[in-house]
This record gives structure tokens, C-alpha cells and sequence, in this order.
């Protein structure tokens, strides 16, 4: 996978600020704003198309200012939390977004699975505030991460925007907010995710809140999934380049973790980690807690010279020399070629331990010992060379191909 060279660079900076769009919420299991909105729409009687494609953001603001008019701000808001506050849990993109050394992070969604990602997180990622008002900006840091969230939070009802003439108002009602966005956006790439063409707040940040300086405005960035001609071509006219993913019918999710993973990848292998933030060192104390693996080196023998551990999967061999090497090829084999697309996660070994998960946390809420990550998979490697080609040979099956142990 090809990631821009200038948006690597850009990274490796420090001069990107990230767009967290509904998308992100929608891998978690929230509804996307189309969803939401048809059900108040069928009560003011406003007509959509059922289509879901063919549904425009103004048309969704436009649902939400007239049910907003007939029924009050408070039923609209009511209506909204009664949906989204649930307890979604953050997803492996949202859990890779902390390894970036980022200063702001703007969202338009109103749920708290960034905030939750980057407190559950501890020391692995950079401190934060969370900035909702005016107000709250000038109280914050500037040595911190800002997760700023321009459209109010489930949390804070009053602060949430809503309706199209409270986009409108905006800037006025939002200065020192409105002012950072614009500041931010003449100064840093956005990188923008989670986000189309039919996200009601898409538009509203780059055109309306955001600044128009035409053919002197910064490039940005939307990664998105199979979009067609027209809408990279309207893009690319206000400057803003498609990183176009292919969906393939399957989950978006961990084909966009993938990305996010390839370009990493690409920060250390290139610019050394600059771009990304890195673990705090262990306390004394916390080596003495640490649980050991169970894979150890042999006695008098290298890892180098240990025998590989063989297996054919589907006709093609892989081989490691730890069940950590083994996990990793074959993961990432899997992922690419979309095996576990048909796979239920989680998939579990014992009533307190999983094989492979969207998060690297067991059922008993302790985190995998050796965690193999690939394109928002997890696969907990901590096993003898025995119990992890069976487990393996297990998930194979699930994919149904065929497997066999050459070891």
C-alpha cells in the first residue's frame, strides 16, 4: 500500500491536525446520520430518498431544522442522546490515532469514544484536553493534545449544533473556536477521516467555518472508500486529495486500521518514528508485575537457531521461528485477502481468553501478553508452539481453507 510521500513528510513534522468525521463512530456501532434522520423526517412528513446515496447533507440539516421547528430543540436533542449515548467502544482505529505525536484533533461527532481512547491509553499516549467551548480553549494547554469537538458533546446538551441555521451562526456564536479552525487549517495539513460527501459537517467546516483562499489554500486530505469520478474531481478543485480505499463489500474499518498501520510503518521506516509518540518507559515496579510469556528462547540456542515452525495454508507455506513470527505472516496474509471478513469476533480459546478480537483485550479485561496486530485484528500470540498451531488451524477453518501442520 502506497501512502503520499508529502503526507508522510507532513506527519513526520508534526504539521498535520486530524478530522474526526461520523464515520469513525459508525465502525463502533453508532448510526450514520442518514439513519438518524429518516425517522424524524417520516414525522414532519419531509421526503428523503430512499436511496441512501442519493441523500444530501443539506438535506439532512434542513430534516433536523424543521423537526427542530415543529417539535423544539429539547425533543431534538433528546432524540439524539436516546441514540447515541450508548456504550459503543472505541474502535482499533480510534485506538491507533494515539500512537500519532498530534497537537488537535478536531472532531464533529458528539460521542466520547476519542476522549475514552486517549484516557484508556495512560502513558502510551500524550495527555489531553478536551476543548467544547470558547471558554474551555482558553483554559487549555498548549504542551497537551486538544481534542477539539466543534459540534458540542452528549455530555454538555447546550453546546451541541444541530440544525442548519446553528451552522449558520457559527462564527458568531464560536468565535475563538471558529478562529482556531481557520488558524489550523491556513497552518496545518488536515488530514480528514471518517468523513463523505453526505456528512452534513463536511461542507459546513471546510467552506463555511472553515476559510476559501482558492488556489493558495493548504492541501488536504479525506481518506474514503470506492468514491467515484465526480466526487475526487470536486475535491481535488477545493484542494483537498482522495486517498481512495476499495471497501470490496467488506467492513470498512479495518481496511482503514490498515492504512493508518501502513503509515506508521512508514514514519519508522523512513523518517525514523518522527510523527509518532512512543510508550513511556517501565518503572522498576512494573517489570517485576509484568506477566512472562510463555514463548522463551531455548536454552544455549539463539532465536536464530531455533526450528521454524511450518504450516500451509489454502496451498501456500508459511513458517516463523516463533509462534509470533507464524501469527504475524498469517495474519496479515488474512487480512489482505479477506479472509475473516465472514469470521465472528470475538473469537475465543476459554471462557477468559480470546484468539483473535478487534481490541487486544480478553474477556476477563486483561490486555493480550503478546498481541500480533494487522488492519484492526488482533491475535493474542502467547502460546506454546503446540496449543497455538491448533488454535490457528482452528481460525484456518473458519476461513474455510485448508491447513497443515509441516512442523
Amino acid at each position: 500500500m502506497t501512502i503520499d510521500p508529502e503526507l508522510v513528510e507532513q506527519f513526520s513534522r508534526g504539521d498535520v491536525v486530524v478530522f474526526v468525521g461520523a464515520g469513525l463512530s459508525i465502525g463502533a456501532g453508532l448510526p450514520s446520520w442518514t439513519k438518524l434522520m429518516r425517522p424524524l423526517a417520516k414525522s414532519i412528513k419531509y421526503p428523503l430518498p430512499e436511496d441512501d446515496k442519493l441523500v444530501t447533507a443539506d438535506a439532512l440539516l434542513m430534516v433536523a431544522q424543521r423537526y427542530e421547528t415543529q417539535n423544539g430543540l429539547n425533543e431534538l436533542i433528546s432524540y439524539l442522546k436516546s441514540k447515541l449515548d450508548t456504550n459503543a467502544r472505541p474502535t482499533a482505529v480510534h485506538k491507533l490515532l494515539t500512537r500519532f505525536q498530534l497537537e488537535t484533533i478536531f472532531t464533529t461527532n458528539y460521542d466520547d469514544l476519542l476522549e475514552r481512547t486517549f484516557r484508556n491509553a495512560g502513558k502510551a499516549a500524550r495527555p489531553f484536553d478536551v476543548v467544547i467551548s470558547d471558554s474551555d480553549l482558553a483554559l487549555s494547554s498548549k504542551t497537551r493534545l486538544q481534542i477539539i469537538k466543534l459540534c458540542g458533546s452528549l455530555g454538555r446538551a447546550e453546546s451541541m449544533v444541530v440544525t442548519q441555521t446553528q451552522f449558520n451562526n457559527y462564527r458568531d456564536r464560536h468565535l475563538s473556536l471558529a478562529g482556531r479552525l481557520r488558524m489550523s487549517l491556513e497552518t496545518r495539513t488536515a488530514l480528514f477521516l471518517g468523513y463523505n460527501l453526505r456528512d452534513p459537517f463536511f461542507n459546513q467546516i471546510w467552506d463555511n467555518i472553515g476559510l476559501a483562499f482558492d488556489d493558495l489554500r493548504r492541501r488536504s486530505y479525506a481518506v474514503m472508500f470506492d468514491a467515484d469520478q465526480a466526487t475526487t474531481e470536486d475535491l481535488k478543485r477545493r484542494n483537498i486529495q482522495v486517498i481512495n480505499l476499495r471497501a470490496q463489500g467488506r467492513a470498512i474499518t479495518p481496511r482503514l486500521a490498515k492504512w493508518l498501520e501502513e503509515l506508521q510503518h512508514t514514519l519508522r521506516r523512513k523518517w525514523g518514528g518522527q510523527g509518532l509518540a512512543f510508550e513511556a518507559p517501565q518503572s522498576s515496579s512494573e517489570k517485576r508485575t509484568q506477566v512472562q510469556p510463555i514463548e522463551k528462547t531455548h536454552k544455549n540456542k539463539t532465536p536464530s537457531a531455533r526450528k521454524l515452525i511450518k504450516v500451509e495454508i489454502g496451498g501456500v507455506g508459511y513458517d516463523g521461528r516463533s509462534m509470533t513470527q507464524l501469527y504475524e505472516s498469517v495474519l496479515r496474509a488474512l487480512v489482505d485477502q479477506g479472509h475473516l471478513a465472514g469470521v465472528e469476533l470475538p473469537l475465543r480459546t476459554s471462557a477468559s481468553r480470546y484468539l483473535l478480537a478487534n481490541q487486544p483485550t480478553h474477556p476477563n479485561g486483561n490486555p493480550f501478553v503478546r498481541p500480533v496486530s494487522y488492519g484492526g485484528y488482533y491475535l493474542e500470540a502467547n502460546k506454546s508452539r503446540e496449543s497455538g498451531v491448533a488454535h490457528l488451524k482452528r481460525l484456518v477453518k473458519m476461513c474455510g481453507l485448508s491447513f497443515r501442520s509441516k512442523a
